[in-house]
């Protein structure tokens, strides 16, 4: 299992965008970002359904990983 911020840290490189790139597109400090990556913060519905815009995937997508994530580190 891992931290939902490595999910993200894939999903950056495999676009080849930065945190501050995606703070742009999510108009969010990218510090925000760089702190989910680094998993200093959780992934928030909010947070999650801007990913999903992001991404083209959902926010259920983001809210699972981070669920399970919770799950695991209890």
């Amino acid at each position: 299992m891992f931290h939902p911020g490595e999910h993200l840290r894939d999903e950056l490189e495999a676009r080849i965008w930065n945190e501050q790139a995606l703070g742009a597109i999510m108009k969010i400090d990218p510090e925000i970002i760089v702190s989910i990556i680094e998993g200093n913060e959780r992934i928030t519905w909010k947070i999650a359904h801007s990913f999903a815009k992001a991404f083209g995937t959902s926010a259920d997508y983001w809210m699972n990983l981070q669920r399970a994530w919770d799950e695991r580190s209890k």
